[in-house]
């Protein structure tokens, strides 16, 4: 198992006491902790936590040539993607004429961690969706962790796509001992400002824990897709992309919904179109679980039994994550509850893209029959680190903007403080701030007697002023 996992004999089998005894241990004890539980989870012996550049060009050399040639061009799409996000960020002014000027600049964190998983399979994809953003918004310095069995080196591809990605520091840990390192700082982890990327049940709940002494993207679920399709034509592309979702984890949730007047027929063609798949597709075991969970959630999520009943047509059965919505303000109504980290559109590209438009809740919107999930997830230039759980409807995916602060200046002048001081100690007042009152009264003053701003209490004041 990567990183930390279940508890052994004699461990405490509690998921949340456990992490907070990782993470209490790393906090008091630093390196020594990171080793101890590093080794106990993951095998790491001796061998140092960071990797050598002699070590990250040996791996790199393993790499396929056709997958490094591939990860190129993803890479080169997600960065002319990252740069349109950034020139759209741009600073502002507003001048009240007056004679004040408020300031918004977008600043970047300094420090960027990156946690990487390695568990059912190696992920270099995220290594370029979060450190390329990361690097066009002018963060100083990205680390990536990544877990490792026995002190050996992590997949060659993710080593070639931190090269690419611009990453200047490997280390070979796992886990939630990873995370804490990275939030706390230790002897050889450095502390970061900003810690981005998925991670298992372990990460996620030391990212829930350590946040506030450092900043998350947002606490990753399992993955999530919606299909909402016009007619059984799509329904083959439908089952398609529940399929892949399904493969990440058993704990996946993976939707479909029909709509319009063919609903029933296109979701009786969804559901036909799984079981004639499922036999044989790879990881069928992880699949299977996957659309048996999810087709026991479908009901409560859509508020009944998510196959018949008022404005319902009959879907694919109790067996299959697939519903017939045939009102098209229905099934829109579904999306915006769900609000799924994947939502794909399968209709013609003019009803697709009217249906896009009226989405307000959902991570990433794949948009007609040409726009499968696996384009975000590689090399379309849309990133794949994005909401879960329903967070869409507040929360928005990984870009430019996860590693940028928003600064707030306000340059006031002699001129412009009749402007808003009236109501500023009018509202402080009612506030029951008199301090804050007096600090915007005593410039009205010093302005009333063409003394400077900065001066001291003139001779005989008390420091209140005039009444």
């Amino acid at each position: 198992m990567s990183g930390a996992g279940p508890a052994r004999a004699g461990e405490p089998l509690d998921l949340r006491a456990s992490v907070a005894r990782i993470v209490a241990e790393v906090r008091a004890e630093g390196d020594a902790a990171v080793r101890r539980w590093a080794d106990r989870l993951d095998g790491l012996g001796e061998a140092p936590f960071e990797l050598s550049e002699e070590e990250r060009a040996r791996g790199e050399r393993e790499a396929p040539p056709e997958a490094v040639a591939a990860l190129e061009l993803a890479a080169s799409r997600i960065e002319a993607a990252a740069r349109a996000q950034r020139r759209a960020l741009r600073d502002a002014a507003w001048a009240d004429g007056a004679g004040n000027l408020c300031r918004f600049r977008w600043l970047p964190v300094e420090r960027v961690g990156l946690y990487v998983p390695g568990g059912r399979a190696s992920y270099p994809s995220t290594v370029l969706m979060a450190a390329i953003p990361a690097r066009v918004a002018g963060v100083g310095s990205c680390f990536l962790t990544t877990p490792v069995r026995g002190g050996g080196l992590p997949d060659p591809l993710v080593l070639v796509a931190a090269r690419l990605a611009g990453v200047e520091r490997v280390f070979r840990l796992g886990g939630a001992q990873a995370v804490a390192a990275l939030a706390l700082g230790t002897e050889s982890v450095p502390r970061v400002d900003l810690l981005v990327g998925p991670g298992n049940a372990w990460v996620t709940e030391a990212k829930r824990q350590l946040y506030g002494e450092v900043g998350l993207d947002g606490l990753a679920g399992p993955s999530e897709v919606l299909v909402l399709l016009a007619g059984p034509e799509q329904a083959e592309l439908a089952a398609l992309e529940l399929l892949a979702q399904a493969e990440h984890d058993p704990a996946a949730r993976v939707f479909a919904l029909a709509t319009g007047a063919r609903a029933g027929e296109a979701a009786a063609a969804v559901a036909r179109a799984l079981a004639g798949r499922l036999p044989s597709v790879p990881r069928r075991e992880v699949v299977a679980a996957a659309l048996r969970g999810s087709a026991a959630e479908l009901p409560r999520l859509l508020g009944g039994d998510g196959a018949s009943g008022p404005g319902r047509a009959p879907g694919g059965g109790p067996d299959w994550p697939v519903a017939a919505l045939p009102a098209e303000e229905e099934a829109l109504g579904a999306v915006a509850r769900i609000a799924p980290e994947h939502l794909v559109l399968l209709a013609e590209e003019g009803l697709a893209q009217a249906w896009a438009e009226r989405v307000r809740a959902a991570g990433a919107v794949f948009v007609g029959p040409w726009a499968p999930v696996a384009a975000g997830d590689y090399s379309a230039g849309t990133d794949h680190i994005l909401p879960t759980g329903g967070t869409a409807r507040w929360a928005s995916g990984l870009g430019v903007h996860t590693f940028l602060r928003l600064r707030q200046e306000f340059a006031g002048s002699p001129q412009g403080l009749p402007a808003w001081a009236g109501a500023a100690v009018r509202l402080a007042r009612a506030e029951g701030l008199e301090n804050h009152a007096r600090s915007v009264e005593v410039r009205l003053e010093r302005l009333a007697g063409g003394g400077p701003a900065g001066g001291g209490a003139r001779s005989g004041d008390d420091g209140r002023g005039a009444a």
